[in-house]
């Protein structure tokens, strides 16, 4: 009987752990690096690091697009395409891994070596002709829009989509 619960308690200390660090993750704010303008309508956003799931990764986009408009100048009023990249381990510098250049993306706007970063994108939003924003997780192939009741679908309307990716 002792044997059961010494390994009971082992897997409740592991759970609690399990939830404690997804618990503080997910409690710590997401910090604006830096951002940058490609063209009049294609925007970069670097975060520190940004929410697990699909739905808290649109409503931080949500929650801080009036901040992004008022300090940064992203959305423009045109329609636009708004790349948000994780910034991972930090800028890092082309020259010291130029080996492999094919997984970083550099911005041409910052002046230091350490410019580039690992191609991690969790979000693009972009603006429809009909001023709909489509949410594309682009790793995982789905796409979202988000209704004036704040209420998440999944994109119908992959098509247009697919065309608006072609014209940014």
């Amino acid at each position: 009987m002792k044997i059961k619960w010494k390994r009971f308690n082992k897997i409740a200390v592991v759970i609690f752990l399990t939830i404690t660090v997804c618990n503080s993750w997910t409690l710590r704010p997401v910090n604006i690096i830096h951002t940058s303008k490609q063209r009049e309508t294609i925007y970069d956003v670097v975060v520190d690091h940004f929410p697990f799931t699909d739905r808290d990764r649109i409503h931080w986009y949500v929650d801080h697009k009036s901040e992004l408009r008022e300090k940064y100048g992203i959305p423009g009023k045109l329609g636009y395409a708004i790349t948000i990249w994780n910034v991972g381990d930090g800028f890092l510098s082309f020259k010291d891994n130029a080996r492999r250049i094919d997984d970083l993306y550099c911005f041409g706007d910052i002046e230091s070596d350490e410019r580039c970063i690992d191609k991690s994108i969790p979000l693009v939003v972009y603006l429809s002709e009909n001023n709909k924003e489509f949410f594309d997780m682009g790793y995982n192939g789905y796409s979202y829009t988000l209704d004036k009741d704040g209420k998440l679908s999944a994109a119908k309307d992959r098509e247009l989509l697919d065309r608006m990716k072609g014209r940014y």
